[in-house]
């Protein structure tokens, strides 16, 4: 494939491309092979035209990309997602203790759909 798929967005950058080659040697990737786009959900790195990936090692891990991800400032982080971030929180300060005695504790209802627009799946 001539793209990579970044889990664990926002994208903000990439730092470095590590690989493996075929003689067990780790390498670092010039970024001239490939442009980062953090523009859509998850980010991607695609593999720049008249480029081609390098061989590398057959093995877990072969691969390994260092990026940055995150909101980095409180302002960018989603109003539903900072909701939902107070009301999990209060409502463990709330109930702290590990027992109750002498009442029914009862639970926050759901707050999982607070972040269903946020979610991203993998």
């Amino acid at each position: 494939s001539d793209e990579i798929e970044l889990p664990l967005p926002p994208l903000v950058s990439v730092a470095t491309v590590k690989y493996i080659d075929p003689d067990g040697t780790l390498q670092t990737l010039s970024n001239t092979y490939y442009t980062v786009d953090t523009s859509g959900v998850l980010g991607r790195i695609y593999l720049n035209y008249g480029y081609s990936w390098p061989d590398i090692r057959v093995e877990p891990n072969a691969v390994r990309i260092e990026y940055v991800a995150g909101y980095g400032d409180a302002s960018a982080v989603p109003e539903d997602v900072k909701s939902w971030m107070l009301l999990r929180i209060g409502d463990r300060y709330e109930h702290r203790e590990s027992i109750v005695v002498g009442t029914i504790a009862s639970k926050l209802p759901e707050l999982g759909g607070l972040l269903l627009g946020d979610r991203v799946g993998f």
